[in-house]
């Protein structure tokens, strides 16, 4: 076989350009080769080739894994608790479709984990606890204290002095989320997910809370190979800020989460299709952990079994059939996510910057600024969906003639002052307006 590879001429990158600008009959390329993004403010030349400048494998600056080896992500899933009973049946269905990360939301104040946890094998099974106060975990910790189990995280996300203080009591646990979807949930772009959750982790550090208790939940959109860069230019920054301060390597925990900002209600079936691509992102980014969320969630039906299931089934297909947990950095070196890797962290690393010179995301003017950027960007997705310079299938075109009777229920609650932005909702009342 190298006999034969050696008859063939081995052309210069110089050659190759030559010969696509004869074929394109266009010069320079620049002007028909050309991704621009205008939401993420990115320009990629689509023909160059890159110079790798990821590292190695679970090796700093991390941009290409975390992971040495092989890459076993989670399959999460998120639970409210209204009561422990309901909750526990709930549970346990969801294990047996395939999930091994629960994710309990407390929403009232008692917890009784004995009926909460029943049957469930939590030495097989991560567990996430979004907390309401530091009783509620003092009394998780006191429960698990002589009991085995395998990882043990709270979803807490602390906006103040008084609470970091508060909930700083066990350094050694994942006790601090850095909840960058939100960000993502009110329409950010990734170079302001970003430079949130970099601002966020930054002002943990100054208040002396170690990097392992600290773990990041980000959103992934359907922008395919821009949510794939958004991840290794994260662990790249990170890593880099961890250095600053002389803290050794630390591999943080990243969560990626779906959103609903382009999901379709009258277009259901087109959410499968999305979901998976979301979901293909983040296992292709290098995430820990995958939380797929039913696309009807936020339905006025409510949640089907159906997409409850497939939601579940995106990232186990991907794990059992396709094979993905043995992969590591797949695109890594190819010039597209590697120029786009580079753009992301030196925008966001600039919008980073200029926080800090604000006083940082906790003060009134590093969060106003970032807030007013938000808008910006939230407005502008608005604007190409309406005018339809950006088509969203079933959203703004190719629509779906069965359409159904359900409606959006939106949550009230505001980060940054600012709802969940969902653009089919959206689109549909500028539309009515006119």
């Amino acid at each position: 076989m190298k006999a034969t590879f050696e008859e063939f001429n081995h052309p210069s990158h110089e050659d190759w350009i030559k010969a696509l600008e004869k074929e394109i009959k266009a010069t320079p390329l620049e002007n028909v080769l050309t991704f621009q993004d205008a939401i993420e403010n990115l320009q990629l030349t689509t023909y160059k080739v890159s110079t790798p400048t990821y590292s190695t494998n679970g090796e700093y600056p991390f941009t290409s894994s975390y992971f040495e080896t092989a890459q076993e992500w989670l399959i999460g899933v998120e639970i409210e608790v209204e009561d422990e009973i309901s909750a526990n049946t709930k549970a346990l269905e969801l294990l047996e479709l395939g999930a091994n990360s629960l994710n309990f939301k407390f929403n009232s104040e008692t917890i009784h984990l004995e009926v909460l946890l029943k049957d469930i094998h939590y030495e097989y099974v991560d567990l996430s606890f979004e907390v309401i106060n530091q009783v509620q975990k003092d009394t998780i910790h006191e429960f698990f204290t002589l009991k085995s189990h395998k990882a043990l995280r709270f979803k807490h996300t602390p906006i103040s002095t008084e609470e970091v203080e508060e909930f700083s009591n066990y350094k050694s646990e994942n006790s601090f989320l850095i909840n960058a979807f939100e960000c993502y949930e009110r329409g950010a772009n990734c170079t302001q997910e970003l430079a949130y959750a970099l601002s966020l982790g930054h002002e943990y550090l100054l208040k002396g809370i170690h990097p392992k208790s600290i773990h990041f939940q980000f959103g992934i959109g359907a922008n395919y190979f821009v949510e794939i860069a958004k991840f290794r230019a994260f662990r790249t920054l990170w890593s880099t800020i961890l250095r600053s301060y002389s803290f050794a390597d630390h591999a943080a925990y990243l969560i990626g989460k779906t959103g609903f900002v382009h999901r379709s209600i009258n277009d259901p079936a087109t959410n499968y299709v999305r979901q998976t691509i979301e979901t293909l992102a983040g296992v292709l980014g290098g995430v820990n952990e995958i939380i797929t969320q039913p696309h009807d969630q936020l339905s006025s039906s409510g949640t089907s079994k159906v997409a409850e299931r497939m939601a579940i089934n995106c990232a186990l297909l991907l794990q059992e059939e396709a094979h993905l947990r043995s992969l590591l950095d797949a695109y890594g070196g190819g010039h597209a996510i590697e120029e786009c890797t580079h753009q992301l962290s030196e925008a966001t690393w600039k919008q980073f910057k200029t926080i800090e010179q604000l006083g940082g995301i906790l003060s009134e003017n590093g969060n106003n600024y970032l807030r007013n950027e938000l808008i910006v960007t939230r407005n502008q997705r608005l604007k190409r969906i309406i005018d339809k310079d950006q088509t969203l299938i079933g959203v703004n075109n190719y629509f779906n003639q069965n359409t159904n009777s359900d409606f959006w229920l939106i949550p009230v609650d505001e980060v940054l002052g600012l709802k969940p932005l969902v653009l089919e909702n959206e689109y549909h009342l500028a539309t009515q307006e006119k």
